[in-house]
């Protein structure tokens, strides 16, 4: 006997279990040409394909979208595919007389709601909440407090709907959806959650997120001081190493990032908000990384939330965030008046913590720009008010930004004086990110001096700190500067591993500034030495980049 089912028979007794997973995308096209007609589907590959894909190699959804086409042979598959292509009507399109992908799910989910067992229900009740997180998997931890309900209750619903094939692991400890289940998710949420039940999850689950991205970041950096952020009763997952942290915020990111842009599009202003600062709690993983696009993307949303709501103090924030992203794509221009934003609203909101931070990435926009003057007069300001206050960290960044500016000035002594001092408060304090840039800072200066070796020494040292925060920038630069001192050395072979890793992190993070420098380097190496080319890097020497 052959019994099919959403559920699990593992408890069943006299009787081999085949879980059946989704058809790979050849097999659901070679399935709609038997049942549509192989001519009429090979007249259009590509529309087929994604045809395919939108069924998500579901055999029902495959079935329906092929009768579709039958009852209606004007149709091209790229018509029904533009049609599936509208996620609001997606569902309602794949129904064919009384079968419907809809309602195959309405009579699972329903079966659980209805259910005898406390756990059935409550995975039912997360079923339902998961249509309002737009996010490509989740953890026990987010869905507890989507549902307020504790993790290990969370976790055992959600093998629940595993059980029931109504989502999928995807790795130890996460979960995700089908997109038509997902879908269906949405439509569950919109339509038996009450709006201030919707509301109240979502504060929840973007309270989880963004209070364990700070607490991720802490761990990892215990010096970054982290953008303010509001008081939320969500207690962040419980990350005992920096190991643990930087994992976290690496498997997360994509998903914290996709949850605050869309909170950040909300009509409710305080889920808005709530996006604005969950997006603010990514700002140090989103500059480690490189992650250029996102953290633009969400900065102008903060901003525009800020300035939709008139709240001074997102819109501060947004505003230093702008500039900074915009920083990191090379264009200062454009970052200064932001900069400039932020600055004067610290002062009107009499922050001066604030203002001394804003004044501190003033000089550094002021610096890409080459105002070297003004960018030393920032740093000065600034070390005064973080002396006023007691902000180490503040008169850290100012002294290291300040030898970069009296660098600039051609002010080689006071250079090395201000970074001197900068790296000695930084070393005392286990500052690595300090370090690392002020190595960095250092190392260009000995180059411009004609001391590549006295550089090699610095770009070592400050590579095993941005190793060691994982910060790819610091990392990419100091080993493009790295090559460029071998190179001086006339080390080829170092200088050329160098050049080849840092162009291999750049290229990595999509960051196009980085490449720019990592090529440009590379060349200089291959022009230096002509046959180094064809010479292997001996993965020895990228040990210093580990």
């Amino acid at each position: 006997m052959l019994i099919t089912s959403r559920e699990s028979f593992a408890v069943a007794d006299d009787c081999v279990q085949l879980v059946l997973g989704s058809m790979l995308r050849s097999e659901a096209v070679t399935v709609l040409a038997k049942l549509v007609g192989a001519e009429r589907i090979a007249a259009d590959p590509a529309a087929a394909a994604r045809l395919a894909d939108l069924c998500g190699g579901l055999p029902l959804a495959l079935r329906l979208a092929a009768a579709r086409l039958v009852d209606r042979p004007q149709w091209t598959p790229a018509e029904l595919v533009d049609r599936l292509e509208d996620r609001r009507r997606t569902l309602h399109e794949l129904e064919a007389g009384q079968t419907a992908v809809r309602s195959s799910l309405e009579f699972s989910y329903d079966s659980l709601a209805r259910g005898e067992a406390v756990l059935d229900r409550l995975a039912a009740r997360v079923l339902c909440h998961l249509g309002l997180l737009h996010v490509a998997d989740v953890t026990a931890h987010v869905v507890a407090a989507l549902v307020d309900e504790p993790a290990d209750a969370a976790e055992r619903a959600l093998d629940r709907l595993v059980r029931a094939h109504l989502l999928e692991t995807a790795g130890a400890g996460r979960f995700r959806m089908h997109d038509l289940v997902r879908l269906y998710t949405i439509e569950l949420a919109d339509t038996r959650l009450a709006p201030e039940a919707r509301k109240d999850a979502l504060l929840r689950a973007l309270g989880f997120y963004g209070a364990t991205a700070r607490q991720a970041s802490t761990v990892l950096d215990p010096n970054r001081v982290q953008l303010p952020w509001p008081a939320v009763p969500q207690r962040p997952a419980e990350l005992d190493s920096p190991g643990e942290a930087r994992n976290w915020l690496e498997e997360e990111l994509a998903n914290v990032v996709a949850a605050a842009s869309h909170a950040l599009v909300s009509e409710d202003d305080d889920i808005a908000r709530m996006g604005a600062y969950v997006g603010f709690s990514l700002y140090w993983q989103l500059s480690r990384g490189a992650h250029r696009r996102e953290h633009l993307h969400l900065s102008r949303q903060a901003l525009a939330v800020g300035e939709r709501t008139g709240d001074p103090e997102i819109m501060s924030l947004a505003h230093g965030q702008v500039s900074s992203a915009l920083l990191h794509y090379g264009r200062a221009a454009e970052a200064m008046p932001h900069q400039r934003a932020e600055l004067e609203l610290r002062r009107v909101l009499g922050d001066r913590f604030g203002e001394m931070r804003a004044l501190g990435n003033m000089a550094f926009t002021h610096l890409r720009l080459d105002q070297y003057a003004e960018a030393r007069q920032c740093t000065e300001t600034q070390r005064v008010i973080a002396r006023e206050i007691g902000s180490a960290v503040g008169e850290r960044h100012s002294l290291l930004v300040g030898g970069e500016a009296c660098h600039g000035l051609g002010e080689v002594d006071e250079a090395l004086r201000l970074l001197s001092e900068g790296l000695a408060l930084a070393h005392a304090a286990e500052d690595r990110y300090h370090e690392a840039v002020g190595l960095e800072i250092l190392s260009r200066l000995y180059l411009d001096c004609g001391d590549p070796l006295n550089a090699k020494s610095s770009l070592e040292r400050g590579l095993r700190c941005a190793f060691e925060l994982g910060h790819r920038v610091h990392e990419c630069r100091s080993l493009t500067l790295l090559a460029r001192a071998h190179r001086l050395l006339g080390e080829p072979e170092q200088a050329l591993a160098c050049a080849h890793r840092a162009l291999a992190i750049a290229q990595s993070s999509r960051d196009e500034e980085l490449r720019g420098e990592a090529e440009a380097e590379l060349r200089a190496v291959l022009t230096a030495f002509p046959g180094s080319g064809s010479v292997q890097p001996r993965p020895a020497h990228l040990a210093l980049s580990r």
